[in-house]
């Protein structure tokens, strides 16, 4: 797992940069979700395999920062 670390909430996002080929998807969650959570067995799926992805955790969420002061 990856930290981009965030001036304005001072907070980290948090996301994993799977390995692969071509550009890379970018994979953000629904409400109440996580993508370090929901979306590795899918990246696991024949159409996917070998893919590169961004799983990105937004604030609040997952393994990202929950800053009290964000709303």
């Amino acid at each position: 797992m990856k930290s981009h670390p965030l001036a304005q909430p001072a907070a980290y996002l948090r996301y994993h940069d799977i390995p692969g080929q071509g550009a890379p998807l970018v994979m953000l969650h629904g409400i109440g979700c996580a993508s370090s959570f929901d979306y590795p067995r899918l990246l696991a799926e024949t159409g996917l395999a070998g893919r590169r992805a961004l799983l990105v955790d937004l604030l609040g969420h997952g393994f990202s920062d929950k800053p009290e002061d964000f709303s």
